[in-house]
């Protein structure tokens, strides 16, 4: 009855064939109620075999390396990003386009919390201070507190949120889209000429 974790072994000599034996992947165990918190254990996969593995785990393997994009593949299945700049169906075609070359500030800040338990929780308590810490412009502040995934990802694709808002069609270029400020009631707008600042 139940789960067992008899075949780790067999997983990791397979695993092996590929990636090194210090290679870091993250064991993942969901919460399970509100009470519990969730698990996140990086650990070198060679002592994989030392973690108590239930039917809830998880286990994430990152690459060794960036792989190309395929975008041949992508426009088979409609996802080169084709489709008129502004739309719903743009931006979930966007969704599978690469990353910026240059790692906004936003990306930094995910990456640091996906591999800090601490630094999560604390963010999740009160984000304000390390947003503001960090320098995230208002777009990418909104994105992260409002945890809008579709903002959230334009920002990460495009370096930041300045750029986003132009390449999701928000803004037509990025003068107009550095008008844009987190209203006190939470949504992002944009300062009109008018509005005092």
């Amino acid at each position: 009855f139940g789960f067992h974790d008899s075949h780790v072994a067999a997983l990791m000599a397979y695993l092996q064939r590929f990636y090194p034996t210090d290679h870091e992947v993250t064991h993942y165990r969901a919460a399970q109620s509100v009470v519990v918190e969730p698990t996140i254990q990086p650990i070198a996969l060679g002592e994989l075999a030392s973690l108590p593995l239930t039917v809830t785990s998880t286990l994430y393997v990152p690459p060794l390396g960036e792989r190309d994009y395929d975008l041949a593949m992508a426009t088979s299945v409609g996802l080169d990003g084709s489709t008129a700049v502004g739309s719903r169906q743009r931006a979930a075609a966007d969704w599978y386009r690469p990353l910026s070359e240059a790692p906004g500030r936003l990306t930094a800040l995910l990456t640091l919390l996906s591999t800090n338990p601490l630094l999560l929780l604390a963010v999740r308590e009160d984000p304000h201070p390390y947003l503001v810490a960090i320098g995230l412009d208002p777009i990418e502040a909104w994105a992260f507190v409002s945890r809008d995934q579709a903002w959230i990802h334009a920002c990460l694709r495009e370096g930041s949120g300045v750029a986003a808002a132009v390449a999701v069609g928000a803004a037509a270029n990025e003068e107009e889209a550095a008008t844009f400020f987190v209203h006190p009631d939470g949504r992002l707008v944009r300062r009109t000429p008018d509005a005092p600042p």
